[in-house]
């Protein structure tokens, strides 16, 4: 273990230094949503911005533990990199570079804590359903009698909860990843380039809805949905459904005042916890603290007996 990475990024470093504060390539100012606050420096993009020890660290079936995703993931992230570099160069874009920049953004989503705390949940809550469906019908091994003085009622949940290990959202992260993706190169690009303003990140760096008027709850990987993520501070891609006037599949905009001012109010909507800029700006804050207690994640719900799953977008059917 001493010779492997202990630090796993869940929004890539290189991502993070796109938001970086100008002439500090791995200093970034830091947000919080929870207590309304930016920090009080500028935070480090290397050590202390949106990574945990081993995060995509896997188990063996013999037990052993290896870090061949965190591996994987930074390639996937060298060849998305190349691919903004020449985006912002050239402002061109190449089929080949649309499906590694649609595979890298659909990662951005499943890859953190707004999915796999998700997916985590989502298979307690099916271990628990099943647990208290095989009590309900006698099929569980006789009960302690010390342990069924605090039942209550038929409720199994009332003496025992279950746990799972975090690496049950792993095989979720990345076949969510996959099909995202393709729906993402299914869908027209509108890539904005901002030269005045600024656009800002957060750990939670991809938004996503319905399209036009329609509220409906809706997934990144429909094909109805609009899909947003800002690569940088001056460029952010919104793929969206084909309308009768496109005639390609992407086309270079240029993003006003008013447009970032959107898209910035969005992500402090859309953020977890911690949003990211590359300055310290009073009326950030401001957007920062009407988004308490709002963000977009995959949540679990019983109904019907079942678990079910799906994503959390209140932010964005509310601005």
């Amino acid at each position: 273990m001493t010779n492997q990475k202990k630090n796993h990024h869940f929004v890539p470093q290189f991502h993070l230094r796109g938001f970086a504060i100008d002439g500090e390539k791995n200093l970034i100012w830091e947000y919080d949503k929870q207590n309304s606050t930016v920090s009080k420096t500028s935070k480090s993009i290397r050590k202390a911005v949106c990574c945990q020890p081993f995060y995509y660290e896997q188990i063996d079936p013999d037990g052993a533990k290896n870090q061949k995703l965190e591996d994987g993931f930074g390639k996937i992230e060298s060849a998305a990199s190349q691919v903004i570099e020449a985006l912002r160069a050239q402002r061109t874009l190449t089929g080949e570079g649309k499906g590694e920049l649609a595979f890298h953004i659909a990662l951005l989503l499943t890859r953190g804590p707004s999915f796999r705390d998700g997916c985590r949940i989502f298979h307690k809550n099916t271990v628990e359903e099943t647990l208290q469906r095989l009590f309900e019908a006698d099929q569980l091994p006789p009960m302690p009698t010390e342990l069924r003085e605090y039942l209550k009622g038929d409720d199994i949940k009332s003496v025992l909860k279950a746990e799972v290990i975090p690496q049950v959202s792993l095989p979720f992260v990345l076949k969510g990843g996959e099909e995202i993706g393709k729906t993402l190169c299914n869908k027209k690009w509108d890539i904005f380039f901002s030269d005045e303003s600024y656009f800002i990140t957060s750990d939670t760096p991809v938004m996503f809805g319905p399209t036009g008027g329609n509220r409906e709850v809706i997934g990144p990987g429909n094909i109805e949905s609009s899909v947003i993520c800002p690569l940088r501070k001056d460029i952010v891609v919104v793929a969206r459904p084909y309308c009768s006037s496109d005639r390609d599949t992407y086309e270079i905009k240029v993003a006003n005042k008013e447009i970032v001012t959107k898209l910035n109010q969005l992500m402090c909507f859309n953020a977890q916890r911690y949003v990211y800029a590359p300055v310290k700006d009073q009326e950030l804050l401001e957007y920062v603290k009407a988004g308490k207690g709002w963000s977009q994640r995959l949540t679990s719900f019983t109904f019907g007996g079942a678990v079910m799953v799906t994503w959390d977008t209140r932010c964005w059917g509310n601005r």
